[in-house]
């Protein structure tokens, strides 16, 4: 299923997604610019790989006192956060993009353009330490925006969950459906279930980062209402303002 629009009102500009934006673009033309052998280098230092972060992660649970080493910092934080703005290719990067540009924008307008930035970090550290907790054997680098981006969706859900989503539905032939997000995210959510695609018959794709997705998703509504303290809705506010006049 791919996102269009969608019809949820926004009260804010969204500066913020439309950085994410332009960030993750230029890091991609980087990564063009790079040789084969450049790239896949790039992506064991930058990306989040599972085999190399869990053991020091184990090693600050035991002395938290670590976390201020540089080379902790370096080799156990940073991934989690550069990790985001890398993808594996033009398809995996417009995918995320599509998805950030139609549900970020409302989630940015409702926490405004100072608990965003630490919304969108935080789900994708979240999603980050769930992919690698799930398989921490792992030795390929986890690249892309995903995880913080299904932590958007997780909001959005919650935020609006009667808004009509326009989907483009590529089978035979191309569908477009209206269809409200209380039934479409959950679906979504759902078909990133390994038991679910196992039950459906799914083959699983190589590569994506299902576990990131998951951890993304339910920490974005775990995360909600603690960013929403004292934090008014901007649309109720408008609304408040023009019925006062």
């Amino acid at each position: 299923m791919i996102p269009i629009k969608d019809d949820a009102p926004r009260a804010r500009f969204p500066y913020w997604v439309l950085l994410l934006i332009a960030v993750n673009l230029w890091v991609f033309g980087w990564q063009l610019g790079l040789d084969a052998a450049e790239r896949q280098a790039f992506a064991f230092r930058y990306g989040l790989v599972p085999s190399s972060v869990v053991p020091r992660w184990e090693q600050l649970l035991q002395d938290p006192g670590l976390l201020f080493g540089f080379d902790m910092l370096r080799f156990a934080v940073v991934p989690l956060v550069s990790s985001a703005f890398l993808h594996a290719g033009p398809l995996h990067l417009l995918g995320n993009l599509l998805f950030l540009w139609v549900f970020g924008d409302n989630v940015e307008s409702r926490f405004g353009y100072k608990r965003f930035p630490i919304f969108y970090l935080l789900c994708a550290m979240g999603a980050g330490v769930v992919h690698a907790g799930m398989q921490p054997d792992s030795g390929v680098p986890m690249v892309g925006a995903s995880g913080a981006i299904s932590g958007c969706l997780g909001a959005y859900l919650v935020l609006h969950p009667r808004a009509q989503v326009k989907l483009l539905l590529p089978f035979l032939i191309i569908v477009f459906v209206d269809i409200r997000a209380w039934v479409m995210l959950p679906i979504w959510f759902a078909i990133q279930l390994p038991w679910v695609q196992h039950a459906l018959g799914f083959l699983e794709v190589q590569g994506v980062a299902y576990w990131a997705h998951i951890g993304g998703f339910l920490l974005g509504i775990a995360l909600l209402p603690l960013l929403l303290i004292f934090n008014p809705d901007p649309l109720k506010a408008k609304e408040r303002a023009r019925r006062q006049r």
